[in-house]
């Protein structure tokens, strides 16, 4: 059921950042083109960054895709996230948030559906997918498998 769970809140968390491209390419071109190039390439440094540490990674990936996807980079399991590892999470994510919302605001719908999506998204992965996840290591999870102790 995790994998379910897994896979909705992917496709839930696709929603903003789709928003997000409509509102900048239809403004920009360029600006829309190398936001698309963006959501093809920082998402692969996060899932380098932090999906290749995972013991789940391969076969029990929650989320399914990512772990599909870090099958084919370096296997790093079995060491701690580091700095340079969470800096490459959150960096790649915040760029990813942060780049479409002068576009966002040209319009009075998309940034509510950017952000009440995202939020939406975050929550079910926290709610949904990190329950009974098996990364011991990860930070964000940690907490509610162990009760937070």
């Amino acid at each position: 059921m995790r994998k379910v769970h897994g896979v909705i809140s992917l496709t839930m968390l696709m929603i903003p950042f789709v928003a997000g491209l409509y509102a900048v390419i239809t403004a920009s071109l360029h600006a829309g083109m190398l936001y698309a190039a963006l959501l093809l390439v920082l998402p692969m440094i996060i899932i380098y960054s932090f999906c290749t540490k995972c013991s789940c990674n391969r076969e029990g990936c929650g989320h399914v895709l990512p772990g599909k996807i870090a099958a084919f980079m370096p296997d790093r399991k079995g060491q701690k996230y580091s700095g340079r590892d969470m800096a490459g999470v959150i960096i790649p994510f915040l760029v990813l948030v942060i780049f479409p919302q002068p576009w966002l605001y040209w319009n009075t719908l998309l940034p509510i559906i950017f952000w009440v999506v995202l939020a939406v998204s975050l929550a079910y992965i926290r709610l949904y997918v990190c329950i009974g996840c098996e990364n011991t290591e990860c930070p964000f999870c940690k907490d509610i498998n162990e009760g937070g102790q």
